[in-house]
C-alpha cells in the first residue's frame, strides 16, 4: 500500500480506538464508510502512469492501478472492518469532506454506526499541478497532507457531541452571508425557533490559499452580519493546504469537544471552557462554495 490508503486505514483504526469507553471496550464495527478525498490517491496514479509510459504500456501494475481509483481506499477500510453497508467516496476539491458527511447523514440509518472521514496526501509532481492553493514549484518537504476520521450513528447516548452539516451551497448570490446566518440560527424542526448565535466557543474558519481574497471577505461580512464575538481560526494557516482540510478540522472540534475546553495557545487567549453558555463550535467553509458544519453537546 502506498501514501493515501496507509493513510485512511491508520485514521480509520485511531477512530475506533479513541471511540473506547472507559472500560476500554472497543465500539461496534462500522457498517458503512463514507470518505472524502479531493484528488485521490496520487502516488498510485503517477507510479501506474510512469511505468506504463517507461514500459512502452507493455508492463503496467495492475495493483497501481487498482490503487489509483478514487474509492480504493475507502474500499480498503470497508475489507478491515468488514462494513457491507453503503460505501461511497466524495471528491469535490476542497469541500469533498462536507459531501462526505451530507451523503452521511442522507444514507445513515438505524443505530449501526459509520465510518466519516476523509483524507488527502502531499504528492511532488501533481499537487502542485492540480491543487491551486498550491503553487508551482513547491517543493515536496513543503507539501502538506492529512486528514480526519469520525465514527458517527444515529445514537445519542454516549456521544462526544453531535455534529451536523447546517449548510452547503454555492457563494454566488448577495443572500449567501444572510443565508448562512438565517440557517444557524434556525432551531432544526421548530420553524419559529431561535437558536442564539453567542453559543459558539470558537469558530474554526477555512479558507483555501486561492480563494484567500473572496474567503476573507465573506468572513468579514458574516462576523459583522451575526455579530459574533467568539475568537476564528483560520485552521489551513496551522495545518497547511490539502483538500480535506476541513475532516482534520472536524477532528479538532471532537477533541476539543471531549475535552470540554479548547486550549488557548490556538486562539492566543486564555483556555475556553465549554459550559452552557459556550457550547458548540462552529467549522466553516468559504470561498466558492459555503459550508457550515456544527458541535454541539449532546
Amino acid at each position: 500500500m502506498k501514501r493515501l490508503p496507509r493513510m485512511t486505514l491508520s485514521l480509520s483504526q485511531e477512530a475506533l480506538l479513541s471511540a473506547q469507553n472507559e472500560n476500554g471496550e472497543e465500539p461496534e464495527k462500522p457498517a458503512a464508510v463514507f470518505m472524502s478525498t479531493g484528488w485521490g490517491a496520487l502516488s498510485d496514479t503517477y507510479d501506474f502512469l510512469a511505468r506504463l509510459q517507461e514500459s512502452q504500456e507493455q508492463f503496467p501494475s495492475p495493483t497501481d492501478f487498482v490503487g489509483s481509483v478514487h474509492n480504493s481506499p475507502a474500499s480498503q477500510a470497508a475489507i478491515l472492518f468488514g462494513s457491507t453497508g453503503p460505501n461511497i467516496t466524495t471528491s469535490g476539491g476542497d469541500y469533498s469532506f462536507e459531501q462526505a458527511l451530507l451523503a452521511a447523514q442522507l444514507e445513515l440509518d438505524g443505530d449501526s454506526p459509520a465510518l466519516v472521514l476523509g483524507a488527502d496526501e502531499g504528492h511532488g509532481e501533481f499537487s502542485p499541478l492540480f491543487d491551486a492553493s498550491i503553487p508551482l514549484g513547491t517543493s515536496p518537504a513543503e507539501l502538506a497532507d492529512g486528514g480526519g476520521a469520525l465514527l458517527v450513528s444515529r445514537k445519542v447516548e454516549g456521544a462526544i457531541c453531535q455534529l451536523s452539516l447546517s449548510l452547503y451551497r454555492s457563494s454566488k448570490g448577495e443572500d449567501a452571508m444572510s443565508s448562512l446566518i438565517k440557517t444557524l440560527c434556525h432551531e432544526s424542526g421548530d420553524p419559529g425557533g431561535v437558536k442564539d448565535l453567542s453559543r459558539y466557543a470558537l469558530v474554526l474558519v477555512g479558507i483555501p490559499a486561492a480563494q484567500e481574497e473572496q474567503g476573507e471577505g465573506q468572513l468579514a461580512r458574516f462576523m459583522e452580519q451575526a455579530a459574533l464575538t467568539a475568537p476564528i481560526l483560520r485552521y489551513r494557516k496551522q495545518i497547511g493546504e490539502f483538500a480535506s482540510a476541513s475532516a482534520t478540522a472536524a477532528a479538532l472540534a471532537v477533541s476539543f469537544m471531549a475535552a470540554g475546553r479548547i486550549p488557548g495557545t490556538l486562539t492566543e487567549t486564555e483556555d475556553i471552557l465549554l459550559d452552557d453558555q459556550k457550547h458548540a463550535i462552529l467549522v466553516l467553509g468559504l470561498g466558492e462554495y459555503i459550508t457550515a458544519m456544527e458541535f454541539e453537546r449532546p
